[in-house]
C-alpha cells in the first residue's frame, strides 16, 4: 500500500474512465453564471468551503451589472427570518437582486423560505443569490430547486490568476501608472501563492488558513492608498509589508513559523528589484513593464497548468507528503460515506460482533503484550520523588497504566455484551456508539490526543505504554540519562524536557528562566550536567551530510533518519556549540509517520530547536 501515490492513481483512473484530460474544475465566472444559467425563478446557491466567501465578489459584480442601489443582502442567523421574507417579496416585485448569506445557520427555517420562493411571481430582472456551508440538515427540496455552484479558490496558480483578471477587466488594469499595474499583478501572484500553499499541509502551512477574496480586496485597497500618497510612481515598501503582515494576511496566522513564511514572501515579492525586472517572482516570472491587460494575460497563459513545489520555496520531494495527506482526507471522506447508520448503532448482537469484534481482538493482543511480565505498580513514594525527572516518569507511568486497566475493563465489558454474558450499561453503550461511529471515546482521548482512528489510537497508546515500561526499568537501574532515548516512547516529552531543565538548574544553582536548550550532532560539542542522547529524530524537506543541510533531490526519501542528537540545558550566558551565524532553528514535531493529521508541536518555540549548520 502506497498512500503517497493513491491521489495520482485516482486521478489517472478518473481521467481514463471519463475520457478527460484533467480533474480540475473550469474557471469560475459570475458573468457566465448570470448570462447562461440564471433565471428569475431559479435561486443560485453557492456551497462554500472554509476560507471562501463569494459575497464580496458578488457585490462587486452586482454593482457593475445592475448598480449598487439594486442589490441587497442579508446575513442570516440573527432572528431576521421575517425581515428576510419581506425583503424577498420586495425584491421579487421590483426586480432587484437579493443575497441571503449563511443559510446553514437557519436550516429549520429553510422549508418556509422554499415555499415562499415557489409562490413568487418575480420580475424578469429579479435574481436570488444564496450562500451556505455544507450541512447535513439542508432541505433537499430547496437544494434541488436551486442552481448549485461550489465556490472555492481555483486550483493552481494559473487558474487563480486567471480568475482574478477575469474579475478585473481591461479598463481597471489600464487606468493608472505602470507601477500600479505591476503591483496589482504582484499582489494577485502573492494571493495565489498564499492560497495554493494550503495544499502543502502541514509542511507549507501548519494548518488551513482562510485567506479569502476579502483579504485580497483589502490588499488592493492598501496598494491604491499607498500609490496615491506616492503620486502613482513610488510606494513605501515597509508600510506595505507592515500592513500586509499585521493587519491583513498576518491577522489570520497564529503560528510563529507560518508568520516567518509570510514575512519572507512579502520581502521576496514586494521590493524594488522585482519591479525593475532584475528579480523574478518565485524565480520564474518577470513582471511586464506595461499596464496593458493583454501583456499580463499573455504571461498567465504561458504558465504551466500544474504547480511545482519550488514555486512556493518548498523542497522538490514534498509531493509525496502532500499526496499522503490528501489520501488521508480521501480515506476520511470514504469512512464518512461508510459510517454506520442509526440502525447499526442500536444493539444487535451479530451486527456489533461483526463491527466491533476485530477491535476487541486487537486490544486483547495489545494487552497481552503490555501485561507480559506484569503491569508495573507505582507506589505513592515514587510519585513523591524529589528528583523532577523521576517524579515525571512515575507520574506518567501511573496515569498510563491506570488508563490501561480502564481500557481493558471497558473493552472486556463490551466483549461480554457481544457474547451475551454481560449487561449493556450506559457506559458500554456510549463507548460502543463512539467506536461504531469511528471515533475515539472521550475517556481515551482525554488521556492522550492521538489518532482519530480507534484501532490506530490503541496501537499508538500501547507503543508508548510499552516504552514507559522500559523507561521505568532504566530509572530503577539509574541508566536513563546515560543511554539513548526516544522521545516518542512517552506521552508528554515536553514535560520531560522541562524536568531536565529543572534538575540542570538545581545542579548549577541557577534560575530556571536563565537556561537555554543547546543541541548538536557532534559528540563533545555540548558540556552540561545532564546531556540527553536523543535517537529517532527524522528530517523532512532537505538532506543532511553530517555537516550542513543540503538541497533535496527528487528521488530523496521523504524522511531521513538523523544520527543521535545531544541535547542539554545550559546557562543563557554560556556560548552555544556553534556560532549563531551558521545555525538554523527548526521546530520539532511529535507525530505518527503512518497516520499524520496535523502535527503536534513538541516544544515551545522559545527553546524547541535543534541546530544544523546552514548550507554555505
Amino acid at each position: 500500500f502506497r498512500p503517497d501515490r493513491i491521489e495520482s492513481a485516482l486521478q489517472s483512473f478518473l481521467c481514463e474512465a471519463l475520457g478527460i484530460t484533467g480533474v480540475a474544475a473550469l474557471n469560475f465566472s459570475f458573468n457566465n453564471i448570470y448570462r447562461d444559467e440564471s433565471a428569475p425563478e431559479i435561486p443560485i446557491l453557492f456551497v462554500t468551503s472554509p476560507g471562501s466567501d463569494p459575497s464580496r465578489e458578488l457585490e462587486e459584480f452586482a454593482e457593475n451589472t445592475v448598480g449598487r442601489e439594486n442589490f441587497f443582502e442579508l446575513s442570516m442567523g440573527g432572528n431576521q427570518n421575517e425581515v428576510a421574507l419581506q425583503m424577498l417579496k420586495d425584491a421579487a416585485s421590483k426586480g432587484h437582486w437579493l443575497c441571503f448569506k449563511n443559510l446553514h445557520l437557519v436550516t429549520s427555517w429553510l422549508p418556509k423560505l422554499e415555499k415562499e420562493i415557489k409562490s413568487l411571481q418575480p420580475h424578469q430582472n429579479f435574481r436570488l443569490w444564496l450562500t451556505t456551508e455544507a450541512h447535513p440538515k439542508f432541505p433537499a427540496i430547496l437544494l434541488e430547486s436551486c442552481y448549485k455552484v461550489t465556490y472555492e479558490a481555483p486550483p493552481g496558480i494559473k487558474k487563480n490568476l486567471m480568475r482574478t483578471y477575469q474579475g478585473w477587466g481591461p479598463a481597471y488594469i489600464d487606468q493608472g501608472s505602470v507601477l500600479r499595474a505591476q503591483l496589482l499583478f504582484a499582489l494577485a501572484w502573492f494571493h495565489a501563492i498564499m492560497q495554493e500553499r494550503r495544499n502543502y499541509i502541514p509542511q507549507g502551512w501548519t494548518k488551513f488558513y482562510e485567506f479569502s477574496y476579502g483579504d485580497f480586496r483589502a490588499g488592493v485597497g492598501v496598494l491604491e492608498t499607498l500609490l496615491s500618497e506616492g503620486q502613482g510612481d513610488s510606494i513605501g515598501w515597509e508600510t506595505l509589508h507592515g500592513l500586509m503582515e499585521n493587519a491583513i494576511y498576518g491577522g489570520r496566522i497564529d503560528n510563529d513559523y507560518d508568520l516567518r513564511v509570510l514575512k519572507a514572501y512579502l520581502e521576496q515579492f514586494f521590493n524594488l528589484e522585482v519591479f525593475n525586472g532584475t528579480q523574478k517572482l518565485s524565480g520564474v516570472v518577470t513582471i511586464p513593464n506595461s499596464k496593458s491587460v493583454k501583456d499580463y494575460l499573455g504571461l498567465i497563459n504561458k504558465l504551466s497548468d500544474s504547480d511545482t513545489p519550488t514555486l512556493f520555496g518548498l523542497p522538490i520531494n514534498i509531493d509525496r507528503a502532500v499526496q499522503r495527506y490528501n489520501t488521508l482526507q480521501i480515506v476520511g471522506s470514504l469512512k464518512q460515506l461508510m459510517a454506520v447508520s442509526a440502525e447499526d448503532i442500536k444493539f444487535d448482537k451479530e451486527r456489533w460482533s461483526q463491527l466491533l469484534g476485530p477491535l476487541t481482538k486487537i486490544w486483547k493482543q495489545l494487552y497481552k503484550q503490555l501485561s507480559d511480565g506484569g503491569i508495573p505498580q507505582i507506589k505513592q513514594h515514587h510519585l513523591a520523588a524529589d528528583d523532577p525527572v523521576e517524579s515525571f516518569i512515575y507520574a506518567e507511568a501511573y496515569e498510563t497504566f491506570k488508563m490501561v486497566e480502564k481500557i481493558d475493563e471497558s473493552m472486556e465489558g463490551l466483549n461480554k455484551v457481544i457474547f451475551g454474558t454481560g449487561l449493556l450499561t450506559n457506559d458500554v453503550m456510549q463507548q460502543a456508539i463512539d467506536l461504531l461511529s469511528g471515533k475515539v471515546p472521550i475517556r481515551w482521548s482525554n488521556m492522550w490526543e492521538g489518532s482519530e482512528n480507534p484501532s490506530t489510537w490503541l496501537k499508538g497508546f500501547s507503543k508508548r505504554a510499552n516504552g514507559l515500561k522500559k523507561w521505568l526499568n532504566k530509572i530503577k537501574e539509574g541508566s536513563l540519562l546515560k543511554s539513548e532515548i526516544n522521545l516518542s516512547e512517552i506521552f508528554h516529552p515536553e514535560i520531560f524536557l522541562n524536568a531536565i531543565r529543572q534538575v540542570t538548574a538545581r545542579s548549577l544553582n541557577s534560575p530556571i528562566d536563565n537556561m537555554k536548550l543547546a543541541a548538536s550532532f557532534d559528540k563533545g560539542k555540548i558540556s552540561g550536567p545532564f546531556t540527553l542522547k536523543v535517537e529517532g529524530l527524522l528530517l523532512q524537506g532537505c538532506g543532511f551530510d553530517m555537516a550542513r543541510l543540503v538541497e533535496p533531490s527528487d528521488n530523496m526519501p521523504e524522511f531521513l533518519s538523523l544520527p543521535v542528537c545531544s541535547l542539554a540545558w545550559i546557562p543563557s550566558e554560556q556560548q552555544d556549540p556553534y556560532p549563531e551565524s551558521i545555525i538554523g532553528q527548526f521546530p520539532i514535531y511529535f507525530l505518527s509517520l503512518i497516520h499524520i493529521s496535523e502535527p503536534t508541536r513538541l516544544l515551545s518555540i522559545s527553546y524547541a530547536v535543534f541546530c544544523l549548520k546552514k548550507k554555505k
